[in-house]
């Protein structure tokens, strides 16, 4: 058996933490989802970055680096689109965001295989 004596991660804290016993009776009652952290919170230890053209957006989810207005250089931030979902995961440098992870892709063309 290990212990640990991490108690948070971000904002996070394990007093935060459900037992088994609470998420076995929320899923029961159908509240789980209640209970999760909204996207924007368990993020909160890095920046928040907003691309709402669909150019930038195209550029990022193609691996591309897009030009950010942001004051911190270097480090991990969360991109979001201009609906407030979370796009993916980029890192700061000069200026821009560069794609380290991209959760968001383009619909499929209808036909298509």
């Amino acid at each position: 058996m290990c212990s640990s004596d991490l108690t948070a991660v971000g904002s996070m804290s394990v007093d935060d933490a459900l037992t088994l016993a609470q998420v076995e009776d929320y899923v029961n009652r159908g509240m789980l989802a209640d209970h999760f952290y909204c996207t924007r919170k368990a993020l909160g230890a890095v920046e928040h970055i907003e691309l709402s053209g669909e150019s930038d957006l195209l550029r990022f989810e193609h691996g591309n680096a897009v030009a950010v207005k942001s004051k911190k250089d270097g480090g991990e931030c969360a991109v979001f689109d201009g609906h407030g979902a979370l796009y993916g995961m980029g890192r700061l440098k000069e200026g821009y965001v560069q794609p380290m992870v991209v959760l968001h892709s383009a619909p499929m063309v209808e036909g298509g295989r």
